[in-house]
Parts: C-alpha cells; sequence; structure tokens
C-alpha cells in the first residue's frame, strides 16, 4: 500500500505509473487541498490522517476494504486508456477517505 499525504509523495508515486493515471492521482489530490487548505501553499499542505489517499497494491489488501460493508461509502470503476481503476470511498471520522486499485 501507498500513501499520499502531501504533494511530494504524489510526485513519487507518480513516478511508477502511466501518465494518465499520475494526472488522475493529481487531479484527485488538488480537489481535496482545494476542499482541505487553510491558506496553506500546496508545497505545505498535509492531508490529515483520516484523509489519507490510499493506492493499494495488492488485490488482498483493497478486498480488505471491500468486506466491510458499513465503511463503504461509494465504489467506481474508473477507465484510463486500457486500464480500469477501483476508486473507492470509506467513512473515516465524518469523512469520505479515498482509495484506489488498478484491476488492469
Amino acid at each position: 500500500m501507498k500513501k499520499i499525504n502531501r504533494l511530494s509523495d504524489l510526485m513519487e508515486i507518480k513516478k511508477h505509473f502511466q501518465e494518465e493515471f499520475g494526472s488522475f492521482l493529481e487531479a484527485e489530490f488538488l480537489n481535496l487541498y482545494d476542499y482541505s487548505n487553510n491558506g496553506e501553499s500546496i508545497e505545505d499542505f498535509v492531508l490529515d490522517s483520516f484523509q489519507t489517499i490510499l493506492f493499494f497494491e495488492k488485490k488482498e489488501e483493497i478486498e480488505k476494504i471491500l468486506d466491510n460493508p458499513f465503511e463503504l461509502e461509494f465504489i467506481e470503476e474508473v477507465n484510463l486508456n486500457g486500464f480500469t481503476i477501483l476508486r473507492v470511498g470509506i467513512f473515516r471520522e465524518h469523512n469520505v477517505q479515498l482509495c484506489y486499485f488498478m484491476k488492469s
């Protein structure tokens, strides 16, 4: 599992994926920044622990999340240029935490 709490985490993770998926993750992070920042610059912005973006690398990791229906807020499939990503929202401390898993 990889975690994105700040811009530097995102930039490191983007190096390991196709450009389209990296851009998708960046847009998700920027949306959270726009929604949650308190006036700090994007370089200084850090997501709260319950908002950390999670990227699951193993099927077993995402299955643990999907097996708990009481925490699930939504499940979406996002198709990006030949591959599919699960975008999952889980309820954490009165917020929705975003999780991702690349299906194919």
